[in-house]
């Protein structure tokens, strides 16, 4: 009997556990899922794997979670806009499985379900495919919520301000207050309606120290806004130079040569030009963009749709580089071509100065090798520095070496506690041909340096328009914040400015070129290079 009693009560508590452990799962609306690949590194090669983060709605809780999925897997099974059936425990939550087996992910936490209207990019571009099964969703949801977002980007905030604070080169901070500064950019933070006027709020900033080499790099966004244009300052006009064939710029009537004067609200002068668009493209992309423009004498508006488009770092697994203007550079394409033109004169073209990891610079040191035997039997010699934004210091010294025939002092970097010459020594074959540079508005930082140290040693005549005035000395750093759903985000700081040889600074300043050469309107929309064709007068009659 006692036996008996024994058995039934045993088989009761294994009854009682079985009923105890069999999971009690909720039932919600999946209404968010998107993909984010953590920050390409430009020093290293990385093979991106996505982390999905899921956003489950229950009544007006919202729950989050992510996970990662092993290397070669499929993405998710849900659809968003589907039923699901989760549970959460601890640090987890688990998502049943069409077969009835769990999915574990990593949750992240609960939060209220805000309502309102999509109204930027971040919460319009779920709308683009209503039958997609695996897109993005509206900052609204997808971001998990404003408090959970703007806890981020707080966060953020904290290491970023406290990075500058660090290690900017003037310890003063250029006299600026600039932990009530931080604080207003927190309360702009807590105010803001989506995570786009989060990361412009930290960006602006960075940009209240004028310095163009101290900036804000965001967390990767799942896509960006791409309006099928260039242009730049061409004088003290914004001017276009380049459009994308058949792309949303084209197709809404911008034309090559079109002088820009309004970027929605903001009037479009040399001075900020890039940064209006750097924010409208990347920082809190828009749908939409309005450009006020003229056309030989008649003012007109042209809406430009955006084309919605997922960052390049995501899609390429090549060895991609950032220069110093934040745009990717191709490792696999050269950065350095050298044409040869009638008269014996030699065209350098130099895109880049690449950055300072041993890939790049080795890389670029063979090109310039390769250039410089091709150049040294030219009568005349033209560098292109069009475009380029500088990059690595130690490329600028020894492209500069082959036309010194003995070593000087380039100039001096100026930290907060110490100074460091910047020295050029010769490199063979001296190069003693006349040469002529070609500059312009976006010719920047090493291209600027270059360009100004052989216009003071007397070296070659300048062509084209005022340099960018970017020009100081620059670290990048690459933080994160999160415990369990890392945030990757990166700042880049001048550590030190620079002082040309003579004691001026270039910074905010730019190079005068010796000859001023403007493209007009004209030019630019018949594609005639005429600075180049300048440069090649100027070479040729050199060489008579």
């Amino acid at each position: 009997m006692k036996h008996h009693a024994l058995t039934v009560l045993l088989l009761l508590i294994i009854s009682i556990s079985a009923i105890a452990e069999k999971p009690t799962y909720q039932t919600g609306e999946l209404v968010g899922l998107y993909e984010r690949v953590p920050a390409l590194y430009p020093d290293r090669i990385v093979i991106p794997i996505p982390i999905y983060t899921l956003h489950i709605r229950v009544s007006d809780v919202l729950y989050l979670a992510a996970y990662a999925p092993i290397q070669g897997k499929t993405k998710p099974e849900w659809h968003v806009g589907t039923s699901v059936e989760f549970r959460v425990k601890k640090r987890s939550l688990f998502l049943k499985r069409p077969n009835g087996k769990e999915l574990e992910l990593q949750f992240l936490g609960a939060v209220p379900a805000p309502g309102t209207k999509p109204q930027s990019v971040d919460q319009a571009m779920n709308n683009s495919d209503p039958n997609a099964a695996f897109k993005p969703v509206p900052a609204n949801v997808r971001e998990g919520g404003l408090q959970l977002e703007r806890g981020r980007m707080e966060a953020i905030l904290d290491v970023v301000s406290k990075d500058v604070q660090e290690k900017f080169y003037d310890s003063a901070m250029k006299g600026l207050d600039w932990e009530a500064l931080t604080e207003q950019t927190r309360q702009h933070i807590r105010e803001a309606d989506n995570t786009g006027e989060m990361i412009a709020a930290t960006s602006a900033l960075l940009d209240q120290l004028r310095d163009s080499h101290t900036f804000f790099i965001p967390p990767g966004r799942t896509q960006t806004a791409d309006y099928g244009f260039d242009a730049k300052p061409f004088g003290n006009d914004i001017l276009v130079y380049k459009l994308e064939k058949d792309g949303p710029a084209q197709k809404a009537g911008l034309e090559l040569g079109d002088r820009i004067v309004r970027v929605d609200q903001y009037d479009s002068k040399r001075e900020n030009f890039f940064a209006i668009m750097r924010n409208l493209r990347d920082l809190n992309p828009t749908t939409e963009m309005d450009l006020s423009i003229v056309r030989g004498a008649e003012p007109k508006t042209i809406k430009i749709p955006a084309k919605l488009e997922t960052p390049w770092a995501q899609e390429n697994l090549n060895v991609w580089v950032y220069d110093l203007a934040r745009q990717p550079v191709n490792s696999e394409y050269p950065a350095t071509t050298y044409t040869p033109y009638s008269g014996d004169v030699g065209y350098l073209r130099l895109q880049t100065f690449g950055l300072s990891a041993p890939i790049i610079t080795d890389k670029m040191k063979k090109e310039i090798v390769a250039a410089m035997n091709s150049a040294k039997d030219s009568k005349a010699l033209i560098i292109d520095l069009r475009g380029n934004s500088g990059g690595s210091q130690e490329i600028l010294t020894f492209l500069s070496g082959y036309f010194a025939d003995k070593a000087y002092p380039m100039g001096k970097m100026i930290f907060r506690k110490r100074s460091e010459p910047i020295e050029v020594k010769p490199v063979h074959p001296t190069i003693t041909t006349p040469l002529i540079v070609l500059v312009d508005s976006t010719s920047a930082s090493a291209s600027e340096i270059f360009a100004r140290t052989l216009q003071l040693q007397k070296r070659a005549v300048v062509i084209g328009d005022r340099t960018g005035g970017s020009v100081n000395m620059a670290h990048l750093l690459w933080e994160n914040v999160g415990t369990y759903d890392k945030i990757e985000f990166g700042v880049e700081i001048a550590s030190a400015r620079v002082v040309m040889s003579n004691g001026e600074e270039l910074e905010n300043h730019g190079v005068a070129p010796d000859e001023f050469c403007i493209p007009s309107p004209e030019d630019l929309h018949n594609g005639k290079d005429t600075c180049l064709v300048r440069a090649l007068e100027l070479s040729q009659k050199s060489t008579q």
